[in-house]
Parts: structure tokens; sequence; C-alpha cells
């Protein structure tokens, strides 16, 4: 795991990627991807492109958040490795 904190303000359709530390704030319609065995922060946070795990990943929900998937997706999905 990454020792580092990093705050990212999530805005527009945008895709992004939180490695371990981040803190989430914002909005976006675009997918949030989490890095495997990250532990992030959603601060206040909307999105509604839906989460994606690449493994195994700890969400800490400070304040009010809202998550959602695309159409026929779920709001928080983990990437299944074969």
């Amino acid at each position: 795991m990454t020792p580092h904190a990093a705050e990212k303000e999530l805005s527009g359709s945008g895709n992004y990627t939180a490695n371990d530390g981040d803190v989430l704030t914002g909005t976006t319609s675009g997918t949030v991807t989490i890095a495997n065995d990250a532990s992030i922060t959603l601060n206040n946070a909307a999105i509604t492109g839906g989460i994606v795990c690449e493994g195994s990943a700890t969400i800490t929900l400070a304040g009010t958040n809202r998550v959602s998937g695309a159409t026929y997706k779920a709001g928080i999905d983990i990437a299944v490795v074969l």
C-alpha cells in the first residue's frame, strides 16, 4: 500500500483511478476505478458512473455520498480476474 493521501476533486464526466490513501470529493458521471488493496475515502462525493474495484478495497464514507452505476451496472462492482 502507498503511504500517501491525496485529495482528488471529481468533476465532469472523466474517469478516475483511486490509489491507496486517496480522498475523493466532488461529482462525476465517469467511472472511478480503485486499485487492488487500496483504502480510499469518499467525502461528500457523488459518482454516477459507478465504482470498479480491481480486487480487494476498503471504502470509508465521510459526509454524504451517493454512488450509482451506469445503465445496467451496479454502483460498486468488483472486477473478476480469470
